[in-house]
């Protein structure tokens, strides 16, 4: 009796699970989505074994761990895949706690698997050009210029080109990066979790929206920006309008200054200046520089979407353009005495 109970219970088993195998093998979208849940799980628990090492500031533990998860996804997909970024993910974790050689000497082999299997990763470059700072000065500026060759507007490149010429009382090195760094204005980076006004954030776009708002929205777009001079961006609406105010969106890289010093109003009638006295201004998380009178000045110091809002004193009636007279620069990156 026992014995038959058993046999029924064996061949029950394989049934439910021959019928589960061939319905995930069936159907694409479940077995999409087990897997996907499955590589979810796994990456979660990646990251959970990295926290007693991290708490504990053992980044030779966490290289050791981090060194167990590539190898580890490297038998299931190399390259550019779904793992790879789960392991980016734990490793900038582990990169921002380090802080010392030892600590990014023990990271290199992590930083140069990274590099290996996506040489198109802008932080991994960067951060095994720190780690090769240390020891190989030539291959660690190899690495900072591949870097910048995949986006020359980030600055973390050209902080540790910067660092190495700190250390080798190198002050040509160190104004090349810096002037290369202040006039490099294209790439930028790409949210991976959220949408970007301009589907990443970027120095070369802004655009209008017109107060106050209508029932739709209408945003008018100028991109081609332009680094260290000041240059009219011209906005006309699709019709004439009564205005009050405006704002600007952006999605710039932090670190950015913008200066306007002229706002011209141009409606039927005629042209004319508003006195910056007669504008008042708010932004999302810009800062304003009132140290000067001739202009307003905005401090970009964060890398997402930023709103500015400018609101006048006065309506303009029947409005056909405004141009704004704006000069954007990037801040320094050392004092003057590294970079003239």
């Amino acid at each position: 009796m026992i014995n038959k109970i058993v046999k029924y219970f064996f061949i029950f088993t394989l049934l439910i699970i021959f019928g589960i195998a061939s319905f995930v093998a069936l159907d694409s979208d479940l077995r999409r989505y087990l897997f996907g849940r499955a590589i979810s799980a796994y990456k979660l628990y990646q990251i959970i074994a990295l926290q007693p090492y991290l708490k504990k500031d053992n980044i030779k533990g966490a290289s050791s761990q981090l060194m167990k998860y590539i190898q580890t996804s490297e038998k299931f997909a190399n390259g550019k895949s779904i793992l790879l970024l789960g392991i980016y993910d734990a490793a900038k974790l582990v990169e921002i706690k380090a802080s010392s050689k030892e600590d990014y000497l023990h990271l290199e082999k992590v930083f140069k698997k990274l590099v290996e299997q996506d040489p198109s990763l802008y932080e991994a470059q960067v951060w095994l050009a720190k780690s090769y700072s240390y020891k190989d000065t030539d291959l660690a500026l190899k690495h900072i210029n591949k870097a910048i060759e995949i986006s020359s507007a980030q600055d973390n490149a050209y902080r540790v080109a910067i660092e190495i010429a700190q250390e080798n009382g190198d002050k040509d090195l160190a104004n090349f990066y810096c002037n290369k760094y202040k006039n490099s204005k294209f790439g930028g980076s790409i949210p991976r979790y959220t949408k970007s006004f301009f589907e990443g954030n970027v120095i070369t776009k802004m655009a209008l929206e017109f107060l106050p708002k209508k029932n739709s929205q209408n945003f008018y777009t100028h991109s081609g920006l332009q680094l260290n001079d000041y240059d009219n961006y011209e906005f006309t609406p699709i019709q004439p309008r009564d205005v009050n105010g405006f704002k600007i969106y952006l999605s710039f890289l932090p670190g950015i200054k913008i200066d306007l010093n002229e706002i011209l109003i141009t409606n039927s009638k005629n042209s004319k200046s508003i006195p910056l006295n007669e504008i008042s201004v708010t932004s999302n998380s810009a800062y304003v520089d009132n140290s000067y009178k001739d202009k307003i000045s905005f401090l970009i110091m964060k890398e997402s979407d930023e709103v500015i809002n400018f609101k006048f004193k006065n309506k303009i009636h029947s409005l056909n353009k405004i141009s704004l007279k704006i000069k954007i620069t990037k801040l320094d990156l050392t004092n003057h005495v590294l970079c003239n």
